[in-house]
């Protein structure tokens, strides 16, 4: 297994350092659905199709009475979730109403992760391999510049 990915060019005006570099970008393959999970769950232990999916509809049921009452919600080798908010800001805090200052709210996800040589190491990722994607026009080099090939 390995992580599909393919050159693009930064277009950033603003940032000359960065305008017309190329970076590697992931490729997304395909979408596993909680079905697809189950299903692949199923095959590893004992446990039956249906009940994994109602472990994972319970887990998600408890991820977001737990957010909504406050908590951060730790899940051991995978990460944690909290909530954020988005508000508008006041100059005198007498004025700050949730009514009219609180924007949004949004999930905020930190994946679990290890420091090994001073580098921060996913344990998802960890010996994660990549792929160049096939079929695409791979950037050549010409004077220096790199641009797509024809």
């Amino acid at each position: 297994m390995a992580v599909t990915y393919k050159l693009c060019q930064a277009q950033n005006k603003k940032i000359p350092a960065v305008d017309g570099r190329w970076y590697a970008r992931p490729i997304i393959v395909g979408v596993l659905n909680t079905d697809d999970l189950a299903s692949h769950i199923q095959k590893r232990c004992t446990v039956t199709l249906p009940d994994i999916l109602a472990v994972i509809s319970a887990l998600v049921d408890e991820i977001r009475n737990g957010l909504l009452d406050g908590h951060c919600i730790k899940i051991d080798r995978l990460g944690s979730f909290r909530v954020g908010i988005k508000s508008k800001s006041v100059a005198v805090v007498k004025d700050f109403s949730a009514q009219k200052n609180i924007l949004s709210a949004h999930v905020i996800f930190h994946p679990v992760y290890t420091i090994s040589n001073k580098k921060y190491i996913d344990p998802l990722l960890d010996g994660c391999k990549y792929q160049e994607m096939k079929g695409y026009a791979k950037p050549v080099k010409k004077g220096g510049t790199a641009t797509p090939a024809a």
